[in-house]
Parts: structure tokens; sequence; C-alpha cells
């Protein structure tokens, strides 16, 4: 056995080795990509899914897996929610891309600065862009595309309660960044706060650092773990520190996702 999810290992008549591919499998979830901004794709024992996140009705929805979730359109976006059924496991538990209807009530937001903060970004014509669809969540004045207020600014955006089983193996909360801002830990500082069963966490689960990436998309993963059997809401804060050097374009976040492992 070669340990490779995705060969057939066979022993021939002359005692040697050899292996053939599984045609459509997969290792990955990158090797799952089908270019679809409304599916969040994921590689689970060997085979790609492709879950719809966009719609119009419920029977867009519909992941053929009656046992274990319930399948509604909601606001533009698709909602599945667990049966809790004996068995059964999602690997994705949430998910927002800020493309949808709902886009604007998909997170409650505070800032502290008039016009500048956190808010919807929908930049058709205006690079960046969004990483992926038409929305992202977007630090900063949509009007001028900078984030400067003419004094220091700081605000927060706080997601919805999401549920992190027990029984998962691992969790993580997984997002798209795009920071247009100063570079490391001194100004403009972007942290990810936890809350866990409503108590927020006293150290940030995520904080940008001296080799955080700027003005490229990135991806970052924040490990949940520790927070299985309880109700979680991550927050997205991030302060100026000063009134300087905030003539750039901001901070961009898309497609937010709330994953686990499943056994």
């Amino acid at each position: 056995a070669d340990t490779n999810t995705c060969t057939q290992d066979v022993c021939g008549a002359d005692n040697k080795c050899s292996t053939a591919a599984i045609t459509d499998c997969c290792t990955a979830a990158s090797q799952c990509n089908d270019s679809d901004p409304c599916t969040v794709d994921s590689c689970n024992a060997g085979l790609c899914s492709h879950q719809n996140t966009c719609c119009k009705s419920d029977a867009e929805c519909n992941d053929n897996n009656d046992k274990c979730t319930i399948d509604t359109c909601v606001a533009g976006a698709c909602k599945y929610t667990s049966t809790g059924a004996a068995g059964c496991c999602l690997p994705t538990l949430y998910t927002e891309n800020f493309d949808g209807a709902s886009a604007a009530a998909a997170f409650v937001v505070s800032n502290n600065a008039m016009g500048v903060g956190w808010g919807p970004w929908n930049p058709v014509a205006n690079p960046p862009g969004a990483k992926s669809g038409t929305g992202a969540l977007y630090y900063g004045n949509p009007s001028t595309k900078t984030f400067s207020s003419g004094s220091a600014n700081s605000g927060s955006a706080k997601s919805t309660k999401i549920a992190i089983p027990a029984t998962a193996v691992s969790a993580a909360l997984k997002f798209n960044l795009y920071m247009d801002t100063e570079p490391g830990t001194t100004f403009d500082l972007l942290k990810v706060y936890v809350y866990a069963d409503g108590v927020k966490q006293p150290a940030p689960a995520w904080a940008k650092t001296d080799s955080t990436s700027v003005q490229t998309w990135g991806a970052v993963a924040v490990d949940l773990t520790a927070f299985k059997g309880k109700s979680v809401e991550f927050e997205f804060w991030f302060d100026t520190v000063d009134g300087v050097g905030n003539s750039t374009l901001g901070v961009l976040i898309d497609d937010v996702a709330v994953v686990q492992t499943c056994q």
C-alpha cells in the first residue's frame, strides 16, 4: 500500500506491486475547484463535494442528503442546517461570501468614526475587486476608497453564532484577506477575536504580523478546535492606531467559512 487515497494498489502475478489512479479522486480541496463562486468546494474521503451557496428557491439548495441536512434558501444564500441525525457530519458549518442580498446584515458592525469602518463592498469597477463573486467585507470609506478620517479610527465586525460540534476532530475559521495598509504590527492592526458561549476570549485567536502580506489576496486559517461543543462568534477588529498613512484602500475580507474535520 502506498497510503495514497487516490490509487488502487495491486500485487501482480509476478509478486510485484503496481498502482492505478482512481478516476475523479481527490486528496485536497484545491483539486476540487470548479471555478464557481457560488460553491464551497471540499474533498472528503477522496471525493469532491461542491456545496451551493447561491439560490432563489429551497430546491436549488438541495444537497441530496435529506437525512443529515435541512436545505433552505435565505436572502439569496443557501443555508444548510444539521438535522442532528446519528452518523451525520457536515464539513462546512458556516459560509459568507458577501455577494447576496444578506451581505449587509451578515455581521454586526461597530465603528468609531463617521463614514469610515466595516461595511459591504461591491467594487465591480474598482481593483482589487472581491476575491470571488462581486462583494466583500470592507474596512474603509467606499466613497474615498481610503480608511482616512483625519485621526485614528477603529471598528469591529461580529458574526452570527455558529455551533461547533463536540464530535468534530478539528475546526477552523477560514477567510481570504487583502490588506492595503501599513505593514507590520505597530500601526493598522487587524485581529480576530472569538466569543465562546457569549464570552469574549481575552487573547486574539489571530492577529496581523510582520509577515502578513499587503496589496495581495492571501488565505488565513484560524484554529477553533479548542471550542468544540461550544457556540462561537468571531469578530474582525481593526485599529489604525494613528491618523497618518491611512490614504490607501484599507482591508477587504471575503469567502468566510467555518469548517470541521469529520470523524
